[in-house]
């Protein structure tokens, strides 16, 4: 699918105001951020799983970590533990086009102590990640 506007806006600002380093969590299209970007995903999806590379448990953790900071949820264990370990920031990439049963804004709004809100357009917002 050929990206919007906003969506292009939104690798933009991405690429220009994120380190090269900061690894995103994004459940909607991580192939933007990577091809549009330049910027690392922790996690490509079921179908980036193959090209990964990653033991079972790692990919996991990835799925984990991922999928509950999308949803302003804290990971499980291994999760939690991926997220310490990393030396990176970590931002997550909500896309309003998600369901909030993948993606919720709401939820990751409510938590500050968690989430600091980076920018945002009509399409797109990016939140860094406070590790806990």
């Amino acid at each position: 699918h050929e990206p919007t506007p906003a969506v292009r806006e939104a690798m933009a600002w991405a690429r220009a105001h994120t380190p090269p380093d900061a690894a995103f969590c994004d459940l909607g299209g991580a192939v933007d951020l990577v091809s549009l970007a330049g910027r690392s995903v922790l996690w490509g999806g079921f179908i980036g799983e193959r090209d990964f590379g990653y033991a079972p448990a790692a990919l996991a953790a990835r799925r984990d970590l991922a999928g509950s900071l999308c949803r302003g949820r804290d990971p499980g264990p291994a999760g939690m533990a991926l997220l310490r370990s990393l030396t990176r920031p970590v931002i997550v990439m909500r896309r309003a086009s998600m369901p909030d049963s993948l993606a919720d804004d709401g939820r990751i709004a409510a938590r500050p102590d968690r989430y600091e809100p980076l920018w945002h357009n009509a399409e797109v917002s990016f939140w860094k990640v406070r590790v806990p």
